[in-house]
């Protein structure tokens, strides 16, 4: 909803594995932004040492032209210089067809995260409670830093086994 409500336009056109993906760019400034930049651990932040920070961010949304599906989503936060922690973070969510129950749906299949942090600040903690692992050590812009990447893949749909009843609205005091 922010990129919608944010600056949204045509790219181009993109050959996928399923035929053709119409690519749309988009901008999203930080008073319009929901999105939340989450990285543990910072020494400058008090209590539980998780940075967060809401980030204007940018990316491309890749559409099937037939069926309207989102086949793929980037998300590129606008990191602002001042942060001494984080240098870049990116995320990218892949969709696919996905039969549950006899049934297609369109869900995530595959996701990756790439963060770049200052490698003095984590070598001043014990990094073990961070996930994924370090895959490179270089320097940029004056820092040392270390590039973490993550990568989820989504499989084993299965259909849910609840029960529960689904409502829509405010039921707060009705009977």
């Amino acid at each position: 909803m922010d990129a919608a409500q944010s600056t949204l336009g045509w790219s181009h056109w993109e050959e996928g594995a399923s035929g053709p993906q119409a690519v749309f760019r988009y901008s999203v400034p930080v008073e319009k932004s929901h999105y939340q930049v989450i990285f543990c651990c910072s020494p400058w932040i008090d209590g539980d040492h998780i940075f967060r920070r809401t980030s204007s961010y940018h990316g491309e949304i890749a559409v099937d032209p037939t069926t309207g599906a989102i086949l793929r989503l980037t998300v590129l936060a606008d990191i602002k210089s001042d942060i001494l922690l984080l240098d870049h973070s990116y995320l990218l969510i892949e969709y696919g067809n996905v039969q549950i129950a006899g049934k297609s749906y369109i869900c995530p299949v595959k996701s990756i995260s790439v963060v770049t942090a200052n490698k003095l600040v984590l070598d001043s903690f014990e990094a073990t409670s961070i996930r994924g692992g370090p895959i490179e050590n270089h320097a940029g812009s004056g820092w040392l830093l270390r590039t973490f990447l993550d990568e989820v893949v989504f499989d084993q749909f299965q259909p849910s086994s609840s029960s529960a009843p689904i409502s829509a609205g405010d039921q707060a005091g009705k009977d």
